[in-house]
């Protein structure tokens, strides 16, 4: 809602892009799919936190995409 996680994540990819080899790309997790997990060499989640829990739509991700 206020924006901070997608700021976040926005300079971690930055920060991983200065590297010649590194390719970042920034998901929503509505957008996410499986392959796009099974074909990257890392991941970084970025997600609000909400009385101490991920958001809805993250933990909806995980837990629909085992």
């Amino acid at each position: 809602m206020t924006g901070g996680s997608l700021q976040m994540a926005r300079a971690a990819a930055d920060g991983a892009a200065t590297e010649a080899a590194v390719r970042t790309r920034l998901l929503h997790a509505a957008d996410a799919q499986p392959a796009d997990l099974l074909d990257a060499d890392s991941y970084l989640f970025a997600t609000p936190e909400n009385l101490g829990s991920m958001a809805g739509l993250m933990k909806d991700f995980f837990d629909t995409h085992e």
